[in-house]
């Protein structure tokens, strides 16, 4: 009596793994899909944020240059009241933007 390898590794036919497998992978998969899901959530989350401190910078940035440049010019005589034209002007050019800056500056 011959056996052969089949005889000794399957013992299982297709029919019955598929009984067992198929319901396993159905749980597991949304579980796999939502960790995904959930890594790029929050990678999303920490793009948003580290956009939305430079954004808060800009304004600030923008009248220390326009101060600086004040200066240089001999339009205003002390950095005080450079900040406080180059606020003014910032006010005037982005009214769409609230900048802290230019309203503590004044």
């Amino acid at each position: 009596m011959r056996r052969g390898l089949g005889g000794y590794f399957n013992t299982i036919s297709a029919t019955d793994s598929m009984k067992y497998s198929a319901p396993v992978l159905l749980l597991v998969l949304p579980f796999a899909q939502g960790c995904s899901l959930f890594s790029f959530k929050v990678q999303e989350a920490a793009r948003e944020l580290a956009a939305s401190r430079q954004m808060r910078r800009v304004p600030c940035r923008w009248i220390d240059r326009r101060a600086h440049e004040l200066l240089a010019a001999g339009n205003a005589k002390t950095e005080e009241e450079a900040k406080a034209m180059a606020a003014s002007e910032f006010a005037n050019s982005f009214p769409f933007i609230r900048s802290s800056a230019a309203t503590s500056v004044r």
